[in-house]
C-alpha cells in the first residue's frame, strides 16, 4: 500500500510540474551599473530599453549603488538601451 501510494503522489507531483514548466512565460532582463565619469555608482539614472522590432520600451532607474535591474522583456532583439 505505500508503494501504491508513493507511486501516486510522484506522479500527481511529476504532472503537476509538467503543467508548471508550460504555463512559464519566456522573458529575458537587463541588468547593470551606472557610473559617472570617475567610476563613482550614479543614483536615480533612467535607464531605456527599447525593443527595436515592436517599439516597446522598457524603463528602470538606477539604485543609490547604481545597479538597475529591467526584469520580464521581450526574448530576442535587437534593444536599444
Amino acid at each position: 500500500m505505500k508503494n501504491k501510494l508513493r507511486t501516486g503522489v510522484l506522479l500527481l507531483f511529476g504532472l503537476f510540474m509538467a503543467n508548471a514548466t508550460v504555463a512559464q512565460d519566456n522573458f529575458a532582463s537587463f541588468s547593470g551599473v551606472v557610473t559617472d565619469v570617475s567610476g563613482k555608482p550614479y543614483a536615480n539614472a533612467e535607464i531605456t530599453a527599447t525593443h527595436t522590432p515592436t517599439g516597446t520600451v522598457y524603463v528602470a532607474n538606477s539604485r543609490s549603488d547604481g545597479r538597475y535591474n529591467i526584469p520580464a522583456v521581450k526574448i530576442g532583439g535587437p534593444y536599444t538601451v
